[in-house]
């Protein structure tokens, strides 16, 4: 629905929570999280907030009593000194690292395509606004920073990643996870469809990942086969607590496709994007 009113029918576009509170109450900046901006679907198409929460999470109670004030309504009640504090601010929805569904608004096929996202959204982000775009800390105040609107532009368009990290950069990040999980495997830099780009999500996006111009046929992607969100799967071989963050275990994840249907895809190290060791490593923005 969102897509078929949307210009050009692109998807919502990734959380970008560059103003929010931690639950001291200390400002972060330029900080993109992983989840759909919850101001482009609230609450014209999604009116029921635990929709961002897995019933399965083992912080999912938690999560919950986050958003819910005593009265019963949705608020936001992490930080006491947030001047939003006991009062919705849509554009906090899914901000937690420990959140339970991953969305970046992007076209990642690969591993090397997830990578190269996730590694430079933020660097991305702030280079489009020229460094600080932050004026205020609420929803209303914020976006009307102008830099905000460029953000916002730019979180909405293809964007070319090895401009902001180079490819040799980013093949070390790669390599580094392979390597965390002694894992013998080829993955390389990449964007979307082994291009340099990443693409937006967005209707008939599918016929850009042609990958023989002679027989379409044969190398067209259906939207059946293009992963956009996908459960918390978040583990480390070194850091124990990381496996806090895996939805469901003992090891696997629910994976929404672009046509709207959802498979469990069981985690296995050798795996390819997106339930694999590097969404897992990686997988923490």
């Amino acid at each position: 629905m969102f897509a078929n009113e949307s210009k050009g029918g692109v998807w919502p576009r990734v959380l970008n929570q560059d103003y929010s509170r931690d639950a001291s109450g200390a400002r972060r900046i330029g900080r993109v999280r992983a989840g759909v901006y919850a101001p482009s679907v609230y609450p014209e198409y999604i009116s029921d907030l635990n929709l961002w929460i897995c019933p399965s999470a083992v912080n999912a109670d938690e999560l919950a009593s986050a958003s819910e004030c005593p009265d019963g309504d949705w608020c936001n009640t992490v930080c006491p000194d947030d001047p939003t504090y006991l009062g919705l601010d849509p554009a906090r929805v899914g901000e937690a690292e420990e959140a339970s569904y991953y969305y970046y608004g992007y076209v990642l096929d690969s591993d090397g395509a997830f990578v190269s996202c996730v590694n430079t959204l933020r660097t991305y982000a702030t280079a489009v606004a020229g460094g600080e775009y932050t004026t205020g800390s609420d929803y209303a105040s914020h976006t009307a920073d102008p830099l905000r609107v460029a953000v916002d532009r730019a979180l909405n368009t293809d964007y070319n990643p090895f401009l902001y990290r180079s490819k040799d950069q980013v093949q070390a990040d790669i390599d580094e996870g392979l390597a965390l999980y002694n894992l013998p495997l080829e993955r390389r830099a990449q964007g979307t469809a082994g291009r340099d780009m990443l693409v937006k999500i967005k209707e008939g996006i599918e016929r850009f990942l042609i990958t023989d111009i002679n027989n379409p046929a044969s190398g067209a992607t259906a939207q059946s086969a293009v992963p956009v969100m996908w459960d918390r799967i978040v583990t480390s071989p070194t850091t124990q607590r990381y496996r806090e963050r895996f939805n469901h275990m003992p090891g696997g994840c629910n994976v929404l496709y672009m046509d709207g249907h959802v498979e469990f895809k069981r985690y296995d190290e050798s795996n390819d994007f997106p339930v694999s060791a590097l969404q897992a490593y990686w997988g923490r923005l």
